[in-house]
């Protein structure tokens, strides 16, 4: 099981990657530095070395060449003359009586530089910068070896190496503690964030994470997160609240379904055993038909989307009102269809004819004298084309601070409080809901003294299956 790192974690991380970066930085440029110095050292060595061949060779040409040649008090140079035969004429004392420093043959008329590690009798190797330079004399060509010990720019390179190395580790050190410092101020926030997130329970939905003043990505996380900590928080208390209506709208069928069996179970001599019958029906109709719509709000909420089809809006408005007509009580209210046939939405023809029932219900559930339904295109060009059908009933007229509310699940207005005869509060609810799942809506809008509900869907050029 894979564990998330804490913030300390990423912390280090980043302390590391600074210093990995640094240290390589760092680290070239201190080998460029080394190699500067190192290589203007040894031309000042080799320029050392150069002129101490000229003054032999200036000698050699002149003819006054001593066997033994003089160097510095420190004996930190090395002059040799060898003549083209390779026989060493003149030397240093260091090299008295030894053969050639080396057998390299310098071009003729250019001198020649080249490090060479030299063995003295009593003494390390040590590395000398040797510069061989060819010389005529009167008794004939010799090439003088001018060698200067590189041993002081060994001791300085080595003391720079150590010194940069210091300065290396300190540089990291300073470094790798502010990094340190400030990637901590940085994710402090952060684990500001998750502690109070991490208190927050489904019994506590209230906190909020606490939103730094930086106005960085930081700040933005936390915003983001309080916002979806408000969402979360609606959509729990919507769940509570739907379960607590759910749960009030169920005891009322229950309990009447109770009340007759217990009176009947009383007095069965008295009872009236088909009327208790129909009466636990209506009952047990009601429970289903809540369950139904709650299968179908939480099919809805769930984001589930079954087949569309092109279909002509007029025809399944007049399968609806076919179907539902005589089934509304023994006061059957008239309706009315008008609108030309051909107009196509693409849906799904349960979920459409289901809106156009709840409108139709509720309109004849309000209606005084009949309720009348109007299909027509909306004007519009391309996806601003629509499909509107009107439901218009001559009934009470919701008030304006309602329009809204009514579309909230289980609510009903004071006329419609009775569970008998005003529904679940659930059929706008879900008429207003599969619309928007289809890219439309359903909305009450003035119409003087009636109540208009308007169902509005996206038109498609489309034809329907069967159109002719």
């Amino acid at each position: 099981m894979r564990r998330s790192l804490p913030s300390a974690s990423v912390r280090a991380r980043v302390t590391i990657g600074a210093l990995l970066v640094v240290g390589l930085v760092l680290l070239v440029v201190g080998l460029v530095v080394v190699t500067v110095v190192r290589d203007g050292m040894v031309s000042s060595v080799e320029a050392t070395a150069t002129a101490q061949a000229r003054t032999v060779a200036t000698l050699a040409e002149a003819g006054r060449l001593q066997p033994l040649l003089e160097v510095d008090s420190l004996d930190r140079t090395i002059l040799q003359v060898v003549d083209d035969q390779g026989q060493v004429v003149a030397a240093s004392a260091q090299v008295s009586g030894l053969g050639p420093l080396t057998g390299s043959v310098p071009a003729p008329d250019a001198p020649t530089a080249l490090t060479l590690r030299i063995v003295l009798p009593g003494a390390p190797p040590r590395d000398y910068r040797v510069v061989a330079l060819p010389t005529k004399t009167p008794s004939g060509a010799v090439t003088t070896y001018a060698a200067v010990s590189l041993s002081d720019v060994s001791k300085a390179l080595a003391s720079l190496t150590s010194l940069l190395t210091g300065g290396l580790a300190a540089a990291l050190a300073v470094i790798g503690a502010v990094t340190w410092f400030v990637v901590g101020r940085a994710l402090g926030p952060v684990e500001a964030i998750r502690a109070e997130v991490d208190r927050i329970s489904s019994t506590d939905l209230g906190r909020r994470a606490p939103v730094p003043g930086s106005g960085d990505e930081i700040t933005r996380l936390a915003m983001t997160m309080n916002r979806m900590l408000d969402r979360l928080e609606q959509t729990v208390e919507q769940q509570r609240q739907l379960v607590a209506d759910v749960s009030h709208e169920i005891r009322s069928p229950i309990a009447s379904l109770r009340t007759q069996l217990e009176v009947a179970l009383a007095h069965p001599d008295l009872a009236d055993w088909p009327e208790v019958a129909q009466g636990l029906l209506d009952d047990t109709e009601r429970l289903q038909a809540l369950a139904t719509d709650l299968l179908l709000l939480a099919r809805l909420d769930a984001g589930e989307r079954q087949g569309a089809e092109p279909l002509d809006i007029r025809r399944v408005v007049e399968e609806v009102v076919d179907r539902h007509s005589g089934t509304h009580g023994a006061a059957e209210v008239p309706v009315t269809v008008t609108g030309p046939s051909g107009l196509v939405a693409t849906a799904n023809r349960a979920q459409l004819v289901q809106i156009v029932g709840n409108l139709l219900d509720n309109a004849k559930r309000h209606a005084l004298t009949g309720v009348r339904v109007a299909v027509w295109a909306a004007p519009g060009a391309g996806s601003a084309a629509s499909v509107q059908v009107e439901v218009r009933n001559d009934g009470p007229v919701v008030p304006v601070a309602d329009r809204e509310r009514i579309f909230r699940r289980f609510v009903r207005l004071d006329d419609a409080r009775s569970r008998d005869s005003g529904g679940s509060g659930l059929g706008l609810p879900i008429a207003r809901e599969i619309a928007r799942a289809h890219g439309g809506d359903v909305t009450i809008v003035d119409a003087g003294d009636e109540s208009r509900f308007l169902l509005t869907l996206p038109r498609t050029l489309t034809p329907p299956p069967d159109h002719p």
